[in-house]
């Protein structure tokens, strides 16, 4: 018997939900639920296992059940025990995080794909543990891209690209990491996440992509099963890059994904054309499945982090449950049209029409409008210091009471003094108009915070470079009050002292 099976079993025996042992043990529902499906499993000593069991023992006593005591733990530990060792569970782990297959692993590595199958199910073990794993954090370390980069430092906790194979190289033979924490993954990858890193590496030319475009006079383009449906994706992509047009893009897809990511080179040219269409201006509209397990959202909005950062997509979802036996997803563009269907988990049977006439995108185009009529914004994302709609989000939503967590690149405008501000404003060479729009901006902001503070708490991080760091990326204010043609920046000295200011 398996652990999330035991688990299970205690469940239904004491009968109580996810949230009702997430209250009695002190472990978030996500942990367990991540325990229930066997996505994760506690450590035979850890303290997520004692509070489990705990857990479950508060709940026995509410209930009037007889508790099962020390018995429990016993049990956990013993089928705990059993799973693989260590190393085939974290290479099964990064190879599902990377969507590599056993054939692209023995590709890299240089090793026959049936010896890496054995150990990733932990029938093997290498004769050195060890040198396998340098291995293939060094492998790993020449050949991925910094998307998939993040991914991997999510896992092992690196925080700088020097530290990418030893800690790699020691996450896969050993846990020194203890309990994965997903969302603290999630923002330490936005915390280490570089846009014009990202985007220089967007290197794959035209040429290569196995795509096409289509024409209007063309007609319908029709696709069958998986390796159509992945076709049919990227040439609508490439159909929407080639255009004139750069208009938006609506996309909704309730289509299982696991056959469609299988394929590593499938995912890399979706995400670089994906970015291209970015590039050229298109704004995404797409409508998120937020049913799908936690985990699977978190490793998936990490490979949006690069496209969310962009400021160009507007996410939506949908409340109603998701549906999972009829499948349909609809990507449409000014350029061209793309409808699929399938048929539960499996796309053996599924189909795929992609045209580029003018009346099949007004048809396609009209039913994207009705189904985002009935969906509901998943964030609040704006672009630029001059969007009315941030400015009057804040001016809305800061009398309510709560805690405010905000991360900056520049201490807040609000801990200026009228002194330092004129200093920064004379070394900017700045006319009247400027200098009285920059005053009146920072009496609001001090208004701003006060307000904060009568009603809740504000957490400030700020992310100080270093003086050489500074100096290759002066950093600039980005207030509302600044024209598109106006910038304000620091000196490295009048940069200290605001920052001291902030500390004060």
């Amino acid at each position: 018997m398996e652990f999330r099976e035991l688990l299970k079993k205690d469940l239904d025996r004491v009968g109580c939900s996810l949230s009702d042992l997430s209250r009695a043990s002190g472990l978030s529902s996500a942990v367990i639920s991540r325990y229930r499906s066997g996505e994760r499993i506690p450590r035979p000593n850890s303290e997520m296992l004692q509070k489990l069991c705990s857990g479950f023992a508060k709940l026995e006593a509410e209930a009037g059940i007889a508790p099962l005591g020390e018995e429990r733990l016993l049990r956990y530990r013993a089928v705990i025990g059993n799973k693989p060792s260590l190393l085939s569970e974290h290479l099964d782990e990064l190879l599902k995080t990377l969507r590599l297959s056993m054939k692209d692993l023995s590709y890299l590595l240089n090793y026959d794909a049936s010896y890496l199958s054995r150990i990733r199910s932990g029938k093997r073990t290498p004769a050195d543990p060890v040198a396998f794993a340098d291995h293939m954090a060094r492998s790993l370390n020449e050949s991925l891209r910094p998307s998939d980069r993040l991914l991997v430092a999510g896992l092992t906790g690196a925080k700088e690209d020097a530290d990418f194979v030893p800690a790699l190289s020691a996450w896969l033979i050993q846990s020194g990491m203890g309990e994965e924490n997903s969302i603290e993954h999630f923002l330490n990858s936005i915390s280490s996440f570089d846009l014009n890193q990202y985007i220089r590496s967007i290197s794959i030319s035209p040429e290569t992509f196995r795509a096409r475009t289509v024409r209007p006079e063309e007609g319908m383009k029709l696709y069958y099963d998986v390796e159509g449906s992945r076709q049919a994706e990227l040439d609508f992509f490439m159909t929407v890059l080639q255009s004139d047009s750069p208009g938006p893009i609506y996309m909704y897809n309730d289509m299982p994904m696991e056959e469609m990511t299988k394929d590593v080179d499938f995912v890399k040219q979706w995400m670089e054309l994906i970015a291209r269409c970015l590039k050229k201006g298109c704004h995404i509209h797409i409508i998120h499945n937020v049913y799908r397990p936690f985990i699977e959202m978190m490793l998936g909005l990490e490979t949006w982090i690069p496209i969310y950062m962009t400021g160009q997509v507007h996410p939506y979802y949908l409340t109603s449950q998701e549906n999972t036996v009829f499948r349909h997803c609809v990507y449409v563009s000014d350029a061209c049209a793309l409808q699929k269907e399938g048929i539960g988990s499996s796309l053996e049977n599924s189909a795929a029409v992609l045209s580029a006439a003018p009346d099949h995108i007004t048809y396609v185009k009209n039913r994207a409008k009705q189904l985002f009529s009935h969906a509901s914004p998943l964030m609040k994302i704006t672009r630029g210091v001059q969007n009315e709609a941030q400015i009057n989000a804040i001016k809305t939503e800061y009398a309510v009471p709560g805690v405010w967590n905000i991360r900056a690149c520049v201490p807040p405008f609000s801990t200026l003094n009228e002194e330092l501000l004129d200093r920064i404003l004379d070394e900017n060479h700045a006319g009247d108009d400027l200098r009285k729009r920059a005053r009146t901006f920072l009496y609001s902001q001090k208004e701003f915070l006060d307000r904060i503070l009568q009603n809740g708490t504000c957490s400030i991080e700020i992310l100080v470079p270093s003086k050489k760091e500074f100096e290759e990326y002066t950093p600039e204010f980005d207030a509302p009050f600044l024209n598109s043609d106006e910038s304000l920046s620091y000196s490295w000295e009048t940069y200290l002292e605001h920052l001291s200011l902030s500390k004060e």
